[in-house]
């Protein structure tokens, strides 16, 4: 089960603070998630948990005791120029999968993402 927070203030676009502190573990680094719950994803008779819409992975740039603030943080791969190499630049995308095309499931979705907004459940996932 993973540990469950709230957004508790919105300080602006980038920072987010939670009521995940010290005092619960935190540290600089931490990785969240900010979620939109989700229906339970039952298939063929097995509950495998809650389909959860992700609407933002955040990571903890500062704990206090009671709350932290928490912040998207991007990294990208990339080479400097220099002499003996060239700019290099790490990009990811999907591919599609070789699938039975008879077994997708057109009845399963996540939901919609809404905006964040205070009172947003964040998942400790230690990703």
């Amino acid at each position: 089960m993973l540990d469950k927070y709230k957004i508790i203030a919105i300080q602006n676009e980038s920072t987010v603070l939670i009521d995940y502190g010290l005092n619960d573990g935190a540290k600089e680094g931490d990785v969240l998630r900010i979620i939109e719950p989700g229906e339970d994803l039952i298939i063929n008779g097995v509950n495998y948990g809650s389909y959860d819409g992700i609407k933002a992975v955040i990571e903890v740039t500062a704990p206090y005791p009671k709350f932290s603030t928490c912040q998207r943080i991007v990294r990208r791969t990339s080479t400097l120029f220099s002499p003996v190499s060239v700019l290099q630049k790490t990009i990811a995308r999907t591919v599609p999968l070789n699938v039975n095309k008879d077994d997708i499931s057109t009845d399963l979705s996540a939901p919609v993402i809404t905006p964040i907004k205070i009172g947003d459940t964040v998942l400790l996932t230690r990703e």
